[in-house]
């Protein structure tokens, strides 16, 4: 096989393999390699994809086929190769796919559990909290100020304002703990 660096008469660059030798390649094993493909795939448009690459790498690299017993042997392996990573490609994004979309249910399930315990936390400091631990539990969590600050402003002491959060908080744990939101399972 004469091989050599150059454009081809139409301008387009061959790399290494003219275009003599590349269409008689092309004819003689494109029907095998695509029906390779499509017995593995069950794919035609896959198929002809997979078997367009490898010709094209075939043109690019023609040193490829050197290394090979036969040409053919080499062409029918590298469909066979390239058929599997197109399966297995496919299998990983369907998989991605599922968790992906649990994922999604599963945190939207979370936000839903996370709604529920914010709607208990605030009807009990609207209808059982003192309006003093109501006060304090806003200025604490609401407005982010320190025990100093929430003390200072309502006129209680640090130690009282320590007390009513405490107190309200293990309120909180012990209801949100008999009420658990139990998540959504189809």
């Amino acid at each position: 096989m004469a091989r050599r660096l150059a454009f081809g008469p139409a301008g387009l660059y061959i790399g290494c393999m003219k275009e003599k030798e590349m269409e008689r390649l092309f004819r003689a094993n494109y029907m095998k390699m695509y029906r390779l493909a499509k017995s593995i795939l069950y794919d035609e448009d896959e198929s002809r994809d997979v078997v367009s690459e490898i010709l094209e790498e075939v043109f690019r690299s023609p040193s490829l086929l050197l290394r090979s017993e036969t040409t053919e042997a080499y062409l029918l392996r590298s469909v066979r190769n390239r058929c599997r990573n197109r399966i297995s490609n496919l299998a990983m994004r369907q998989r991605v796919g599922k968790l992906y979309a649990l994922e999604l249910d599963t945190a939207e399930t979370e936000a839903e559990q996370d709604d529920e315990r914010m709607d208990q936390v605030l009807r009990f400091l609207e209808t059982e909290a003192k309006p003093l631990t109501r006060r304090i539990v806003e200025m604490r969590f609401r407005q982010e100020m320190s025990y100093e600050e929430i003390a200072r402003q309502t006129g209680v002491s640090r130690v009282t304002v320590y007390h009513h959060l405490a107190k309200t908080i293990d309120t909180l744990r012990r209801r949100l703990a008999n009420k658990k939101v139990k998540p959504n399972t189809p």
